[in-house]
């Protein structure tokens, strides 16, 4: 293929495999190319943090890229952190979901479970802990009359009819991430990637770490201030909290996290600056 077309770009948001090719090929022929992460980069915290999300950016960052594209500003604190060298892109959002008129009815968690060949124990919860966590948010819905909904990671949806059986205070679903953020109040999550499809669609979020090991981005912690985007709790009180003061806020500011700009006109500013169309 890239002898017998003439490419002027190459895109890639998988970096191992063929999209790792991709690159790879495109270096030695000198054709640009722009590496944009498909998941959540961060800064890091403490040490053993910082051993993660290295760990974890591999898999996202290319070297053989010409450029990084930075989708957001966690991504740009994450860039700072580790020192990245590469041509960086403050692109903003490129892939990430982007909901508008969001109607702000439902609590979703989103769950950062994945396949056991996949597991990396800092910043991804353990099937235990998956489980510990549905039962403690079985406990809250239930004691705290609230509905949460439980976006499961693919790598549990065979396991979908069981936890509906088990979870009968928690609503499951396998719709799109889009779909169900259009009627969300509030994202709870550990460390997944619907944090920034969250941010972007102007739906707050909480990161609970119920085993005080890890903090996905910088987040406020005093639950009971009003108009943060991003919480980090750590148990089932500050958690109710949280998601009354969240209820309670109508002004809330995203621009710490995120850049201004919606997904089309950032891929056509992209497109503009390497193919000048």
């Amino acid at each position: 293929m890239f002898d017998k077309i003439v490419i002027k770009l190459v895109l890639v948001n998988i970096m191992r495999g063929i999209g790792g090719y991709y690159l790879e090929k495109s270096k030695e022929k000198n054709i640009p190319s722009v590496s944009i992460p498909h998941g959540t980069l961060s800064e890091n915290f403490d040490n053993y943090d910082k051993i993660f999300k290295k760990m974890m950016s591999d898999a996202q960052i290319n070297k053989n890229a010409r450029c990084l594209a930075v989708q957001s500003k966690i991504a740009k604190d994450f860039v700072k952190a580790f020192n990245i060298e590469q041509d960086c892109i403050e692109s903003g959002n490129l892939i990430f979901g982007e909901v508008t008129n969001v109607k702000r009815k439902k609590i979703v968690y989103a769950v950062t479970l994945k396949e056991f060949t996949s597991i990396r124990y800092s910043g991804i919860e353990m099937y235990h802990e998956f489980l510990d966590n549905l039962y403690f948010l079985d406990d809250c819905a239930k004691k705290n009359n609230i509905k949460i909904l439980i976006k499961l990671h693919s790598s549990a949806n065979h396991c979908f009819k069981d936890l509906k059986e088990i979870f009968k205070n928690l609503e499951f679903t396998k719709k799109k991430i889009d779909h169900i953020l259009k009627y969300s109040l509030v994202t709870i999550s550990f460390s997944s990637t619907v944090i920034e499809d969250s941010l972007y669609s102007g739906v707050p979020v909480i990161l609970l770490d119920r085993w005080k090991r890890y903090k996905h981005c910088k987040a406020q912690e005093n639950v009971k201030k009003k108009n943060s985007a991003v919480y980090y709790v750590t148990n089932e009180n500050d958690l109710i909290e949280c998601i009354n003061t969240i209820k309670k806020s109508d002004q809330i500011s995203f621009k710490e996290y995120i850049f201004e700009g919606n997904a089309k006109l950032n891929i056509k500013k992209l497109m503009q600056r390497f193919l000048h169309i």
